[in-house]
């Protein structure tokens, strides 16, 4: 096995992530280190990923689910064997562990639709050429409940929200829809080093990126009516 470890440290408290990988460079072992549910720092991932090929089919996860907000660990949602499921062309179209029941393609190999076992659903639609246009959030009544490896076509008495967000070049439109109208406003502005976000009631906000040698974001900064946000 070939093992990598990397270390880490924010806010005086001690982050440690441990990874272990197979030969072929799939991530077989991970551990981490973070805040917990009781405050203290620990042990928040403890995971044991097996391999069929180079896809994962089932996960153990034996330092338990955290609480606390933005603990940003592995949920853990299934104890079966099986926990995640391919089709022909090696994409995922069901995942316990997310609680996705099924994932569309269409024929470009783009996922179409996203439902999950609550019954809410995510729809893409993308131009010939594969670039992103549009995504529509359906949030479902409760007591919905979808299977893994399969799809329910909600009614409209099923549809508690819809929200849409449209993409126009570097221009985003976000708001609301139902089946006959949408209602869609002016979100964000994207451009070189940074992005834009509009709101009706505020002037816009411009958010900018500092990167490293490798052309990755490290920091971001905001700036709004004469201050800086960090």
């Amino acid at each position: 096995m070939i093992n990598y470890k990397t270390h880490g440290r924010a806010q005086n408290e001690s982050l440690l992530c441990s990874l272990e990988y197979s030969l072929n460079g799939m991530m077989k072992r991970f551990q981490r280190r973070g805040k917990k549910s009781n405050g203290i720092y620990g042990k928040i991932d403890n995971l044991h990923i097996s391999l069929d090929g180079n896809r994962p089919i089932s996960i153990v996860e034996d330092a338990g689910n955290q609480t606390v907000y933005g603990a940003m660990e592995f949920q853990s949602h299934s104890t079966n064997g099986t926990q995640y499921g391919y089709d022909d062309n090696g994409s995922l179209i069901w995942d316990a562990n997310k609680q996705i029941a099924h994932i569309t393609y269409d024929n470009l190999n783009y996922p179409k639709e996203v439902q999950f076992t609550n019954g809410n659903r995510i729809q893409y639609i993308y131009s010939p050429d594969g670039q992103k246009l549009r995504a529509t959030w359906q949030t479902a009544v409760s007591n919905i409940v979808v299977p893994l490896n399969s799809t329910v076509n909600l009614s409209s008495s099923q549809i508690s929200s819809t929200t849409r967000t449209d993409y126009i070049g570097n221009v985003i439109y976000t708001g609301t829809a139902s089946s006959s109208s949408a209602s869609v406003k002016l979100s964000k502005y994207l451009f070189e080093g940074g992005y834009a976000t509009v709101t009706p009631s505020t002037r816009p906000v411009f958010h900018y990126f500092t990167e490293d040698h490798q052309d990755n974001n490290k920091n971001g900064y905001g700036y709004s009516c004469n201050h800086v946000t960090f």
